[in-house]
């Protein structure tokens, strides 16, 4: 195994698998703890649909005249005047409300038929010359808790100066048409916030509702047939807020409008499960969907959706909780958030009514039986609340377990690094003493021993080692094989010094070996120098070498 390339994969792939592991355990950690942090939200019922989106519902009476009607600033005056009058009603949504910044501020905006209030007049009335002379704004029965006196939350003077039609309460306000449908909007103080509906382009789960305004009998619902009152009927009779049961939402026509399967009055809203506006009911059972509102919307500044960010409305956020908490059967926290509005708005009573509704339901059941404060609604309420406390309890001990995790598999990595690193040096220093006697060893190819070399006429005569590179070469007295490093021959005891190439040559003399003790007296004459001692003269030529090599044999052999 190489351990150059298997530490660097080491580093990286353990690396990559914490880091891998640690990312798939925190997305867990974070599905677990909001799976436990949410409180699921449950579908509204179809009467929780109405209670939600009904206050935002609101029946407009009409007023069209030939030659001009008195519109006084509270409504139409009733006195009976030369000029033929008529009155015409359907209904319209609140779908903007909020806290003014001035006295003169366009704060409120109503949806409804562009039929119904038709500004160049002639629609809902028969008559070709008739004008729009007035509209009034009347709150439902479950926003006054069936107090007529207090319907009233709105009026708009009209009339034509020249080929407009102006409609103004304390400034002029502003009448937007589009795809058949009319937005105009009307001023109150921040005294007198209303309750509104957001628009979706989707209907929620379930068979959309519509809501109308019918009359108060309970064993028969009805409403106008036509848009036109006549006779005695008045607007009023018709404030009590109903569902109507529609197929109207589930078209899918990518046009603006689409007809139709229920009969209802003009400008009837149809809304989703989550009480959003979805629809509307237009002339000639039509339909306006969802986006075709959202356009329209857009085409007024203060209802763009950044402009709607900014704008604040307590009582109509306050209202949605409550109901959605008093859906829930959490009649505790209801009673308390309903409470909060219920003097925002002294006409819209209908947070007081359910406030009351849910203090009833604390103490008594539904049916009369009495029921302790810690019931139903405060076990379910409990139940979340430690669902919750359980989750996070859990994603705790599992983050403190990651950690855990975490710091160990870096300290064991750590270990295995450094253990790494030092098996690495290790096998570094062995390889670098295995290759050091290489690098020292020279092999040549192997040459003749010479004894002698020529020294050129001038040169000093040394004495040279001659470097031989053949592991063995043959000794020059005997003719054994001799190591290139040894001295003398083991055989002969010939003193055996390699001649390095190029040097001067040079005789050198060995010392004789040495005889047995039989034989050790002989004449001094003969015996061989202790010493090298080398031969003196000029530098000798062919002729004297064999000579020389003569003697020196013959000196040995003694």
């Amino acid at each position: 195994m190489n351990r150059h390339s298997s530490l660097p994969g080491l580093r990286r792939g353990n690396g990559l698998t914490v880091h891998s592991i640690l990312s798939r355990l925190l997305l867990a950690l974070l599905f677990i703890v909001a799976l436990a942090s949410c409180t699921p939200r449950r579908a509204l019922t179809q009467q929780g649909v109405l209670d939600l989106a009904g206050v935002s519902v609101v029946r407009l009476v009409v007023y069209y005249s030939v030659g001009g009607a008195v519109i006084r600033q509270d409504g139409y005056d009733p006195t009976p005047t030369s000029v033929a009058e008529e009155q015409c009603t359907g209904l319209g949504t609140l779908v903007g409300s909020w806290s003014p910044t001035s006295p003169t501020e366009k704060n409120n905006w109503v949806l409804t038929d562009g039929m119904l209030v038709n500004t160049k007049g002639g629609t809902c009335p028969p008559e070709t010359n008739s004008q729009l002379a007035g509209i009034q704004i009347l709150a439902n029965n479950a926003y006054t808790n069936n107090s007529p006196g207090q319907a009233l939350i709105g009026s708009l003077q009209c009339h034509r100066p020249g080929q407009e039609t102006i409609c103004s309460d304390t400034e002029p306000e502003t009448i937007s048409s589009s795809a058949g449908a009319v937005l105009f909007s009307f001023h109150t103080d921040a005294n007198h916030l209303q309750p509104f509906l957001l628009v979706g382009t989707q209907q929620g789960l379930g068979t959309p509702q519509g809501i109308e305004l019918a009359s108060k009998n309970a064993l028969t619902v009805t409403w106008p047939s036509r848009p036109v009152l006549t006779g005695t009927d008045t607007a009023q009779a018709y404030l009590t807020s109903r569902l109507v049961d529609t197929t109207a939402g589930n078209n899918n026509s990518k046009t603006s409008t689409a007809t139709s399967n229920s009969s209802s009055e003009p400008g009837m809203p149809i809304v989703d499960s989550n009480g959003k506006l979805v629809g509307m009911s237009l002339t000639g059972n039509r339909l306006l969907t969802g986006q075709a509102i959202l356009n329209l919307m857009n085409q007024v500044p203060a209802l763009q959706s950044k402009a709607q960010a900014k704008h604040t409305n307590i009582l109509n956020t306050t209202w949605n909780l409550g109901i959605q908490q008093y859906e829930a059967s959490d009649y505790t926290d209801a009673q308390a958030t309903l409470h909060q509005i219920e003097t925002t708005n002294q006409q819209f009573l209908a947070p007081r009514t359910f406030e009351l509704t849910a203090a009833a339901h604390m103490h008594n059941g539904p049916n009369g039986a009495p029921t302790p404060t810690t019931g139903a609604s405060h076990t379910q309420g409990g139940t979340l609340v430690l669902l919750f406390l359980i989750g996070l309890i859990a994603g705790l001990l599992i983050l403190i377990t990651l950690l855990l995790v975490m710091f160990i598999l870096r300290r064991f990595r750590k270990q295995m690094l450094a253990r790494f690193e030092a098996e690495q040096a290790e096998a570094r220093l062995i390889a670098e003493r295995e290759v050091q006697p290489q690098q020292n060893v020279i092999v040549e190819k192997p040459k003749p021993a010479h004894l002698f070399q020529r020294v050129a006429p001038g040169e000093p005569k040394t004495s040279t080692v001659i470097v031989q590179s053949s592991p063995e070469i043959p000794c020059p007295n005997c003719g054994h094989a001799v190591q290139t490093n040894a001295a003398y021959c083991p055989y002969c005891h010939y003193w055996v010094l390699p001649v390095a190439p190029g040097a001067s040559p040079t005789v050198l003399t060995l010392p004789a070996p040495e005889l047995p003790s039989s034989k050790k007296a002989l004449p001094s004459s003969t015996a061989v120098p202790a010493q090298q001692t080398p031969i003196n003269g000029a530098v000798l030529d062919d002729l004297t070498i064999p000579a020389t090599l003569q003697r020196l044999w013959d000196r040995a052999g003694r």
